[in-house]
């Protein structure tokens, strides 16, 4: 709070707020259950930031607005008891070299004479052409939120996914929650599939703005539009084929937000929560097929005897390819003709190295 010292013409401390002085109204948050309003615990000021001029406009207008918002709000510790005091404008001197690099700056007096002159010639006021401010959302309660959640099975060790949809206002006047199992198996069971499915089930639900914290699906969305040959041994080729298929027979345009992820946007954790809370319990409200593994074409020679070989099938490229090639292909290109290969070899075979 240094610059309320450094600058207090700009701006002032009018009061002080003690803990358990005021009753602070709930914020307004995913949940549809009532919160109850709570004390604030810990303490507050009431501070000012203005211009002079703004300043002096507040008080030509009204000059007793300070002894109103005493009034109003009687709980806070007032330091400024008068107006003179806050009318004040002392002045803090610069430092030099802040005055210095001041004076080195390029005068605007052109600028400004080119712009009186136009303004003058065109009979028109620049600021009557600036463009008006449109928000690009006008709510954001109506948007459809979508998150996934992965998360690992503490018995059995495998990967769990589950997404949700939030919609916090939807034409009923009601929020909106799904919950929805994927359908992964395998190599398919990662993050990416959820959110996915999140967005794929939000389309089925002709849902036209879709808020998702994900920037990749965003991007592979993007490819399977443009060259969608590009993704054609993705991992999730068929979601996102159906999502584009559902985006382009959608009879109005579909719109995408990129939002921040855990940054407390009340759709977004919502999303966040079903998820999570559908992986914990393993319970949703839309299933989606299997996947088909993408490695079910992928075999590998397995040698039974001596001389016969026959086609073995590769059920999870990650794990099972892994433990092949280890057990046949962990030497690499290594010369095995050297002699630090042999006593390597032969120290590797000894009963004590094996026990």
């Amino acid at each position: 709070m240094t610059w309320i010292n450094d600058y207090p013409e700009h701006a002032c401390i009018l009061a002080k707020f003690p803990a358990d002085s005021m009753l602070l109204n709930p914020t307004e948050v995913w949940l549809d259950a009532p919160r109850q309003p709570q004390h604030n615990k810990n303490k507050m000021q009431l501070i000012v930031v203005w211009n002079n001029q703004g300043k002096q406009a507040l008080y030509e207008s009204n000059p007793a607005w300070l002894n109103n918002l005493k009034q109003t709000i009687p709980q806070a510790t007032w330091i400024c008891n008068n107006s003179a005091h806050v009318l004040s404008t002392a002045r803090v001197k610069c430092k030099n070299k802040q005055r210095k690099r001041f004076k080195l700056l390029h005068p605007d007096t052109s600028i400004a004479a080119n712009i009186s002159q136009w303004q003058t010639l065109h009979n028109t006021n620049v600021n009557q052409c600036k463009s008006p401010c449109i928000p690009k959302l006008q709510s954001w309660k109506s948007i459809t939120y979508t998150d996934g959640s992965a998360m690992q099975d503490a018995i059995s060790k495998q990967q769990i996914i589950c997404a949700g949809i939030s919609t916090p206002t939807t034409d009923t006047g009601y929020s909106d929650t799904i919950t929805i199992n994927p359908g992964g198996s395998g190599p398919t069971l990662t993050i990416n599939r959820a959110e996915l499915a999140a967005v794929l089930v939000a389309v089925q639900k002709d849902h036209t703005e879709i808020a998702t914290d994900s920037a990749s699906f965003l991007f592979q969305i993007i490819k399977q539009l443009l060259n969608p040959m590009a993704v054609l041994h993705h991992l999730h080729r068929e979601l996102l084929k159906d999502i584009v298929n559902l985006i382009q027979s959608s009879p109005s345009p579909v719109t995408f937000y990129k939002v921040k992820s855990h940054s407390g946007i009340i759709g977004s954790e919502g999303a966040d929560h079903l998820a999570h809370k559908a992986a914990v319990n393993q319970i949703s409200d839309v299933s989606l097929p299997p996947a088909t593994d993408p490695f079910y074409d992928l075999s590998v020679p397995n040698k039974v005897g001596s001389h016969a070989e026959e086609l073995h099938i590769l059920t999870n490229l990650q794990d099972k390819l892994k433990h092949y090639m280890h057990a046949h292909h962990y030497l690499g290109a290594a010369n095995t003709d050297t002699l630090l290969y042999k006593l390597w070899k032969q120290l590797h075979d000894t009963p004590e190295r094996a026990a």
